[in-house]
């Protein structure tokens, strides 16, 4: 069939969606992957205005899982000060703006369409440009006192 059914269809790099009349870039993100910073900051440094996130909730039920993956895209907007929109069958669709504030959204198990205004974005944050930075630092000296501890105990002590 083509390779239209029972495949993978994969791409090396992550593009963004362009509507060239308008000039507005999205960066299109599905399901899990918008629990990865620095995988969906790749679709800003390419020139994304905003972020769309597509997401089949509804394996999740009625658990906490939705709600989290909801928490996701607002961290997701403040790091990239992105606007998100959210489309989540069975769970919280929203629109989230630059600051992670919701700004609009349909509760759990709703059905409905989701309006809003917000002036495409152009900036790079720190978070964007250099990633998971402080994180990476954080852990390098976190082994790094972790050794000297080690070391200083290894030492033999004279006894005068």
């Amino acid at each position: 069939l083509g390779g239209t059914v029972s495949s993978q269809a994969t791409q090396q790099y992550r593009s963004v969606f362009e509507h060239k009349k308008i000039n507005l870039k999205v960066g299109p993100i599905i399901c899990y992957e918008s629990i990865y910073g620095e995988f969906v900051t790749e679709y800003v440094r390419k020139g994304a205005h905003f972020l769309g996130i597509i997401t089949n909730d509804a394996w999740w039920g009625n658990t906490p899982g939705h709600k989290q993956l909801l928490s996701y895209a607002r961290l997701r907007a403040i790091e990239n000060r992105r606007a998100i929109v959210r489309s989540a069958n069975t769970g919280i669709s929203a629109i989230i703006n630059a600051k992670g504030e919701i700004t609009k959204k349909l509760p759990y198990e709703s059905k409905g369409v989701l309006r809003a205004k917000f002036a495409p974005a152009n900036r790079i944050t720190f978070y964007t440009q250099y990633g998971d930075f402080i994180a990476r630092w954080s852990g390098f000296i976190a082994v790094l006192f972790f050794l000297i501890a080690v070391s200083g105990r290894l030492k033999k002590h004279s006894l005068d």
